[in-house]
């Protein structure tokens, strides 16, 4: 892995693959680090003839930690999540797609194909919205379109979310956190195992441990204005929308959302896929995203 100073932020990343290769960017969810794509993925990427970039977003993992701002706490992120006005935050969703950008064109990895999997869906669409010629295609995964008119999380899953995204005193009771909305973001047939699960959240605390930046990305996304309007001008980029069928987070509506405001997307509804990026789902994704990346080939070459 590497480091790179882009928009004034410091991040950790790799490029998987051989780097003179057409680039597929990732962009990571709420908590997740880059380690959080999965390997059985970006190898399928790879064996397709692509490199996969993956970073730490700001404030998560090995990338610049923004913790001068302190830790926003569950009753500051509870109020902010159903305060009708934006919340007060270090940044917004829109600096983090300005983040992405600077990535691209520091990397000079040219036109990229880009993968956006929930908060990183949405800093996807900001991102392309503001530099449509920054991307070949998108790929939104399980995310939405960001219209307040849009179903909620249920409560007790926002807890268990917010619960992910405050300090625990022990390892063994940060780890039960993470496992407890892995569980709850689960799917009925692609889905984390136990084991799996429990070598996930460890791998991701003992690389990392960033409550508090997790906090300040919920912040982040209560301080971002509506954009939802303006998905109208995406219509030149090829995007295609994965949406699971058990999504907690993000329910069906947001998928359908997003279909209905970029013109010419596709949406696919994977049946039994919940809201994580679950090991046995990859090839599944992996499908979806490079049918959809070859299809725009071969309309070029037609």
């Amino acid at each position: 892995m590497a480091r790179i100073t882009a928009n004034g932020v410091e991040f950790e990343y790799e490029i998987v693959g051989d780097p003179s290769a057409p680039a597929i960017i990732g962009v990571t969810g709420f908590t997740d680090q880059l380690i959080d794509w999965p390997d059985e993925l970006i190898g399928q990427f790879v064996k397709a003839g692509y490199c996969f970039v993956r970073y730490d977003s700001r404030d998560m993992g090995l990338s610049t930690s923004f913790d001068q701002f302190g830790a926003p706490g569950m009753t500051r992120l509870v109020a902010a999540a159903f305060s009708k006005s934006l919340a007060n935050s270090p940044y917004t969703m829109g600096d983090m797609a300005n983040d992405c950008l600077a990535l691209i064109d520091s990397l000079q990895l040219g036109p990229v194909h880009a993968i956006g999997f929930s908060m990183g869906g949405q800093i996807l669409q900001l991102a392309a919205l503001q530099r449509p010629d920054a991307f070949r295609s998108l790929s939104l995964l399980f995310t939405t379109s960001g219209d307040q008119a849009l179903p909620l999380p249920s409560a007790g899953l926002f807890a268990k979310s917010v619960a992910a995204a405050t300090d625990k005193p022990t390892r063994e009771k940060a780890i039960k956190a993470t496992l407890d909305l892995i569980e709850a973001t689960n799917g009925s047939v692609y889905f984390k195992n136990v084991n799996e699960a429990r070598a996930d959240a460890e791998a991701a605390y003992d690389r990392a441990y960033t409550p508090s930046g997790a906090g300040r990305h919920l912040l982040a996304m209560f301080a971002t204005p509506p954009y939802h309007h303006r998905l109208g001008e995406l219509a030149s980029i090829p995007t295609l929308i994965l949406q699971a069928s058990e999504d907690a987070f993000f329910t069906r509506e947001n998928g359908q959302s997003l279909k209905d405001k970029i013109p010419g997307s596709e949406l696919v509804i994977i049946q039994g896929a919940g809201h994580n990026l679950a090991h046995n789902l990859a090839p599944v994704l992996a499908g979806h995203i490079l049918c959809h990346i070859k299809s725009l080939q071969v309309k070029n070459h037609a």
